[in-house]
């Protein structure tokens, strides 16, 4: 186990080196989008009079427009040109079996998720700071978590920032996940580009789009079963695909 670990790890490193141009692109292009949420945000709250904070940040930027829109298409892409070569006949001759080779593609797509969400959160954290000064103040009258909340909560920016943090993980993976089904099934890749229309779509629904499902708010924060929930239905979702896929790719040739 550890032996593939290490090599899905030099295989993400690999990736990324080689897609370097394009990697550095998307990181800036994520920056930039950040940066600019987080103006937009700063100024519509100024309005209001209340103390923001960047804890208040990493909430409010997980929204289908910030990330499902701004942000997860080019990573998609940039994961996708990392891994176009995952799935080839020597690579199947060599672990023998096409479930442990879908395996290891999950395993790699949760290398990219971890590295993406931690890019993510230290980017969003920086750029708050860097405008707030104030790690987290949800324990006064005067911040936005009151004002959203009606109450306040003696919470540590580092809880946040993990909570988020693993969020931003299960929906990288659960969209990585489709997109490693879709590498046995070439033929349908662009349907990778319909899923994250619809996903952003389902946010125009109200509290049941997926954005808005897997993300932490104001209001929830104050019930960890809600968010561990939350955890547990991602988990849940990213093991479905997998099975789903080991069924599916029994059953077909790919080469």
């Amino acid at each position: 186990m550890l032996s593939e670990l290490r090599r899905a790890l030099r295989r993400g490193q690999n990736g990324v080196i080689e897609q370097k141009r394009l990697a550095v692109m998307v990181f800036v292009w994520n920056a930039v989008c950040i940066c600019w949420g987080i103006l937009s945000f700063n100024k519509t709250y100024q309005f209001y009079h209340v103390s923001i904070s960047t804890a208040d940040f990493l909430i409010l930027l997980q929204n289908s427009w910030n990330f499902g829109i701004m942000i997860l298409p080019f990573t998609v892409f940039l994961v996708m040109r990392c891994k176009q070569d995952s799935l080839n006949v020597q690579r199947l001759l060599r672990y023998g079996s096409r479930s442990k080779m879908l395996g290891i593609q999950f395993m790699e797509s949760a290398i990219y998720a971890i590295y993406h969400a931690l890019a993510v959160v230290l980017i969003e954290s920086i750029a708050a700071y860097s405008l707030t000064g104030v790690w987290i103040n949800w324990n006064e009258i005067g911040s936005l978590f009151y004002s959203q909340t009606g109450a306040v909560a003696d919470a540590g920016f580092l809880g946040v920032a993990i909570t988020v943090g693993m969020l931003y993980f299960l929906k990288y993976m659960i969209v990585f996940g489709f997109l490693d089904l879709l590498f046995w099934n070439p033929r349908y890749m662009f349907t990778v580009w319909i899923l994250l229309i619809v996903l952003a779509g389902t946010d125009r629904l109200g509290n049941t789009g997926f954005y808005q499902i897997f993300s932490v708010s104001f209001g929830g924060w104050n019930s960890p079963r809600s968010i561990f929930t939350l955890i547990l239905g991602g988990i849940v979702i990213i093991g479905t695909e997998y099975l789903a896929g080991v069924v599916k790719i029994r059953k077909q040739d790919i080469f």
